[in-house]
């Protein structure tokens, strides 16, 4: 028997086989009826059953019956995949601020570079933008974009 089994990673069903002999339900008219859990056979009844976080009926998406152990295992994974998912995005943001510094750093590096070329008067003397030191200013800049670029990768 095929039924759907719900991966936490990939957020997408994929196809849970069980042995036909194996009677696997999502309700029953009696609680004192015996089925088997879908995850590891084990026979139960159904009123000490659990309704399955993963596995689920093709069109409603109801819940099949699950021991307690397995019960237990399905929201350990929920868990632990809640908390890859958040590691996910908490990389996915942090990339995202540094792309937004190496893009200021560009956006700096680069007026830096148009002003360098200017002169400018101090005290009655013109000083060439060179004279100031601009270039040890570029260089702190590219070697902080070398920093963030790094992080990125």
């Amino acid at each position: 028997m095929e039924l759907q089994k719900f991966n936490r990673l990939t957020h997408q069903y994929d196809v849970h086989v069980v042995p036909n002999d194996w009677k696997c339900t999502y309700y029953a008219d009696e609680l004192e009826e015996y089925c088997n859990c879908p995850h590891c056979g084990k026979r139960i009844q159904v009123k000490d059953g659990y309704t399955s976080t993963e596995i689920h009926t093709p069109c409603l998406g109801l819940g099949y019956i699950v021991c307690s152990d397995c019960y237990d295992r399905e929201w350990e994974r929920r868990q632990l995949c809640e908390i890859i998912d958040e590691l996910k995005e908490a990389k996915e943001n942090s990339n995202k601020a540094v792309k937004y510094y190496v893009d200021i750093l560009t956006g700096l590096k680069k007026w830096l570079e148009d002003i360098r070329k200017e002169e400018i008067p101090i005290g009655g003397t013109i000083y060439n933008c060179e004279d100031i030191r601009i270039s040890c200013v570029l260089d702190k800049i590219e070697e902080l974009e070398g920093n963030l670029n790094g992080v990125l990768r």
